[in-house]
């Protein structure tokens, strides 16, 4: 996966789906764009003065879910899980913080594999002050290398990686994760949740924490696949990564997969200033073959 960065300009923004629709894979169940029909309509309204039309042809309101509950409930009832991370307190205007609190171990004492899970805020509150969550899985497994096992990484993604994978990760517009049939997450005794929230000020200040709501799949069912929600970066975590006023910088990182897998989603997003990244299959035979690339970013995630 490669990334371009690009110096400080403007204001943060990140509106959806600015993938180029000339490479790569172009075809996705939740597709929010519009098409080049749609566009054109709009267009064509907004040059024509944007008459306001029949109000007798207004659709109802939409009903938004409530922020409360479990939006999983419906179909799956109450988690068998909640977990919790431990309050922050947002202060008035500061600069971003990343809360990072581990829990205590899962309430499992056998291995467990889990069908779906489901994060949001604590309070509607929250919600202002979230920018993304990650609830990364720790757990120990026999004849899993630790990072430590691996060469020229840097110390803090040392501290991060971690045999599981991520368990789920929060933002607006993704709330759960619904793994398909005689697919699941494993949990293991011991596993514990290591939080990663990213916290903004919104001028006033606000107390609040994560929850993850996990479901199981019944006692002695094992599905036959296993999936992981995996971290690829741009550039090693824990080194510097020196962008100078006005100027364009490239990076790029390699992750090697140690199995055959099916991509079921994947999504990118910058932390800084950012312009352009792609995510790249590099196969067994040496080719090469582009899976996204995102080029136009306002300016940062």
């Amino acid at each position: 996966m490669g990334g371009k960065n690009q110096g400080p300009r403007g204001h943060p923004n990140m509106p959806p789906w600015h993938l180029d629709r000339t490479v790569g894979i172009q075809r996705f169940k939740n597709d929010t764009s519009l098409t080049d029909e749609q566009i054109d309509t709009i267009v064509r309204w907004v040059d024509s003065g944007k008459a306001p039309g029949n109000p007798k042809d207004m659709p109802p309101a939409k009903m938004w879910p409530s922020d409360e509950g479990w939006q999983l409930a419906e179909q799956y009832g109450q988690p068998d899980i909640v977990v919790q991370s431990a309050p922050y307190t947002v202060p008035g205007p500061r600069q971003d913080a990343w809360w990072k609190p581990l829990s205590d171990e899962l309430p499992v004492t056998e291995p467990r594999w889990v069908r779906a899970v489901e994060m949001r805020p604590g309070t509607s509150a929250g919600r202002r002050v979230t920018h993304h969550a990650l609830a990364q899985l720790l757990q120990d497994e026999p004849g899993v290398s630790s990072a430590a096992d691996d060469d020229g990484i840097g110390p803090l993604a040392q501290a991060r990686r971690n045999d599981g994978g991520l368990l789920m990760e929060w933002a607006i517009g993704k709330q759960f994760d619904v793994y398909p049939a005689n697919t699941g997450k494993l949990l293991l005794p011991g596993a514990r949740i290591r939080w990663d929230v990213h916290y903004h000020s919104v001028g006033e200040q606000v107390r609040d924490n994560v929850m993850l709501g996990i479901y199981l799949y019944p006692k002695g069912e094992t599905p036959k696949y296993r999936t992981r929600l995996m971290e690829f970066h741009a550039n090693q975590l824990g080194r510097v990564l020196d962008i100078p006023p006005n100027t364009i910088t490239e990076t790029q990182l390699f992750h090697v997969l140690k199995s055959p897998p099916r991509l079921r989603t994947f999504s990118r997003t910058w932390h800084l200033r950012g312009k352009a990244m792609s995510m790249e299959a590099i196969l067994p035979d040496g080719t090469t073959e582009m899976l996204s690339y995102v080029d136009r970013f306002a300016s940062t995630g």
